[in-house]
């Protein structure tokens, strides 16, 4: 096992590079001069010329890019041109927001889809079963900016039951909560009722199989023979899917953050291409990917922990 997680770890830093690489070639093809919006549309020629000297934006496109390449090496993911701030400072600082919403909204969306998934498969085509599908189909259909403004508007307007926007006190007071149900609920939907689908399938499946009617034929109740001998057997596709779903996640974060105003690197992110801040930009993208690799290395682990027969060599 230990070769293994090497072997993924190494093959992390390759695609977490190539990542980066792809924002900072498309940052500075995109329209925009960050050296203007930094000196202003009034500043002298000669302001502007030493502001790009000072970033090294002078240089060639593919030296700037060597340049950048070396730093993250060495550990240094520059200043934001915005502020002077160092990047990984600005990034780190909104990294536990973003993981805080990005857990939530996983551990709700895990919740609904199994629950709402063994419902329907369990009551197959009948009333609960066509209610999980309506359900999971109108989730999956509603954009997130759209469905957190719905909420936001019903939950937190028209009756203040939860705080517009903003992330309050720590997640685990009364109050950090209060601030995260509405931003956990808005990005969770869409990932359930995406996963809810693919929950009954997998039951469906796995219900159909000869143990399961052996386990029937023996007097089992159906409780037990769903918990015991069907759900665990269907973890797989499960376990496969949430992963697949955590890049959704960390996207979607982005516009709910900006939405529900919460600080993460979603709203950093989002201010940092408007504002052409390259650096923020960068660092902000590579951890994502980062974040993303390790969620997927986390599920290739809980495979072998589902079904004792899997080794990761």
């Amino acid at each position: 096992m230990l070769t293994y997680l090497i072997r993924r770890l190494l093959v992390m830093i390759p695609i977490v590079l190539g990542v980066a690489t792809i924002v900072f070639f498309a940052m500075r093809l995109a329209p925009g001069d960050p050296v203007r919006i930094i000196a202003g549309p009034q500043a002298p020629e000669d302001r502007v010329q030493e502001i790009r000297e000072k970033y090294g934006f002078d240089k060639p496109l593919i030296v700037q890019y060597t340049i950048w390449l070396s730093q993250i090496v060495r550990g240094e993911f520059g200043n934001s041109v915005a502020s002077g701030v160092p990047a990984i400072r600005m990034v780190t600082e909104r990294l536990g927001a973003t993981l805080e919403l990005t857990i939530s909204a996983f551990l709700v969306s895990l919740v609904l889809s199994v629950l709402l998934g063994t419902l329907a498969a369990v009551n197959q085509n009948g009333f609960i079963d066509n209610l999980v599908t309506f359900n999971a189909m109108l989730w999956l259909s509603m954009p997130g900016f759209w469905l957190g403004l719905m909420l936001m508007s019903v939950l937190a307007v028209a009756v203040p039951i939860f705080p517009i926007s903003g992330r309050g006190d720590a997640f685990w007071t009364w109050e950090g909560i209060r601030h995260l149900i509405l931003p956990a609920v808005t990005l969770a939907l869409p990932s359930a009722g995406a996963t809810a689908r693919i929950v009954r399938s997998s039951l469906l499946e796995t219900m159909s199989q000869d143990y399961v009617r052996t386990a029937r034929s023996k007097g089992l109740k159906e409780r037990l023979v769903v918990s015991k001998h069907v759900f665990r057997n269907s973890l797989i596709p499960l376990i496969t899917l949430m992963a697949l779903r955590l890049p959704a996640l960390f996207g979607g974060a982005v516009i709910v953050e900006s939405v529900f105003a919460w600080p993460g690197l979603g709203t950093l992110l989002i201010k940092a291409v408007f504002n052409r801040d390259y650096a923020i930009t960068q660092t902000t993208a590579l951890f994502i990917a980062a974040l993303v690799i390790l969620a997927n290395l986390l599920a290739d682990f809980m495979y072998s922990v589902a079904d004792p027969r899997i080794r990761l060599d």
